[in-house]
């Protein structure tokens, strides 16, 4: 099986919003690679997205996942770790918001040893249920085994601010606040870190600097901090970046991208500014447009996509041209221009990354999308073929999409036999697979008339 493929392919289908399709690839994937967090991550959000119109009712999600509950409870007995994380999943795409098959999740993922999966999972806790102390707990818990200190002290700040006289927490957050500390200090051997600093403002600024600062206080005092910084070296870096990060955390992107923006005239030539700029601005393009498509604004939602195709393909074309070997970037900026409707510069480039090992399968689809959209009907059919080749026998859920394309493609071009061909074979593997069977019906009736 061809990861990478099957999780770009996933990655397509959750942005065309065919959630159950993109749902099943996920789970395909990490029935082979339980590791693998962006599947898994993927996989939570195609859920949760499915349902961000209407949350199905707990009576309804208990009916259709009443199997998995079953099999839950006796795979946690058993300790089965990894058979309990597949269904735990299983369970999760009916209800993924359920706080008690997530606990369980992330317990699988502790016991398989998976500790990036466990983090996820008590992070996804974490954002739909931040009143869990104990689930915050743990994740600090988590992130002091991977050496994530400062991540750790947020994760203790938020179970303080729900359960404030906690004596274990409180303990973690006080010992690792001095571990973080001590670490920017760099001396290591330390037994106290208020030994090493005398200057205590200025300790008090390393530490908002190096935490991830969650209270709206400590916020707003960090913020204060690193201005005041500012006011006496204006072109100190790292203490623009810091403040950009934190109005970032406070959820001022535009405020941060101003900042960081400051950063840049400083150093012009920063790719990495550049970069990071770029990644702030298309994170609120798209935030903005998941809104408008939860409130169901639809007046507003369409010059919304619009202006964001717009700004993926500013982005994308100046990475491509500051790094014109990098088919990843290329890639990204084919798939903007696509969904852009720049039809001909997305052929352009996505027959460059056809090159790339990692892209050959999704750019050859992509182009045969392409070519389909110009109706070059045959030109699009030969994509189709060579990437049915580039898939092999290891993506059988590929294979069944690729041919129902192929048919597709056939039957606009008016070659009902070819269509009719393609859709059998898919006919033949899954008679379920989509509207296949209706195909067959239609066309079959159509050939015989």
């Amino acid at each position: 099986m061809d990861v990478d493929r099957i999780l770009g392919k996933a990655e397509d289908e959750a942005k065309r919003k065919n959630f159950d399709y993109a749902i099943r690839l996920y789970q395909e994937i990490l029935a082979i690679k339980p590791d693998l967090v962006p599947a898994r991550r993927g996989l939570r959000q195609a859920a949760l997205k499915k349902f961000a119109k209407k949350y199905p009712s707990k009576s309804a999600a208990k009916m259709k996942g009443m199997s998995a509950l079953v099999s839950i409870r006796t795979q946690r007995v058993a300790k089965r770790h990894l058979a309990l994380l597949q269904t735990c999943e299983k369970y999760l795409q009916h209800d993924p918001r359920n706080l008690q098959v997530l606990s369980v999740l992330g317990e699988a993922a502790i016991g398989a040893k998976l500790l990036d999966t466990a983090i996820l999972t008590y992070e996804d806790i974490a954002e739909l249920h931040p009143q869990e102390a104990d689930a915050l707990k743990t994740l600090g818990d988590l992130y002091h085994q991977k050496g994530r200190i400062d991540e750790a002290i947020g994760a203790y700040e938020k179970a303080l601010a729900v359960r404030p006289q906690d004596a274990e927490i409180i303990k973690a957050r006080k010992n690792l606040a001095a571990e973080g500390a001590i670490r920017t200090s760099g001396i290591e051997s330390a037994t106290h870190s208020r030994q090493l600093v005398k200057d205590k403002d200025e300790l008090a600024r390393i530490e908002a600097r190096k935490r991830l600062v969650k209270s709206p206080k400590e916020l707003e005092e960090a913020i204060a901090a690193e201005e005041a910084a500012l006011k006496e070296n204006p072109e100190d870096v790292k203490a623009i970046r810091s403040l950009a990060e934190l109005y970032y955390q406070k959820g001022d992107v535009d405020e941060a991208i101003e900042v960081l923006e400051e950063a840049l005239e400083v150093q012009p030539e920063s790719e990495d500014l550049k970069t990071r700029i770029g990644d702030w601005k298309l994170r609120r393009s798209a935030a903005r447009v998941e809104a408008l498509e939860r409130e169901g604004n639809d007046e507003a939602l369409a010059p919304a996509r619009e202006a964001d195709h717009a700004l993926r393909v500013e982005e994308y074309r100046r990475r491509v041209e500051a790094h014109p070997t990098d088919l990843a970037n290329r890639y990204k900026l084919a798939s903007a221009q696509l969904d852009s409707g720049d039809v001909d510069g997305a052929i352009a480039q996505f027959q460059q990354t056809i090159r790339d090992p990692k892209h050959r399968l999704e750019s050859l689809l992509k182009l045969g999308d392409c070519f389909f959209r110009k109706k070059m009907y045959d030109l699009a059919a030969k994509q189709l073929l060579e990437a049915l080749e580039a898939a092999g026998s290891g993506a059988p859920n590929r294979v069944l999409e690729i041919q129902y394309t192929l048919g597709e493609v056939h039957e606009a071009n008016g070659n009902t036999s070819a269509a009719l061909d393609a859709f059998s074979r898919v006919y033949e593997k899954d008679i379920q697979y989509r509207d296949v069977a209706e195909k067959i019906n239609t066309l079959g009736s159509a050939k015989e008339s």
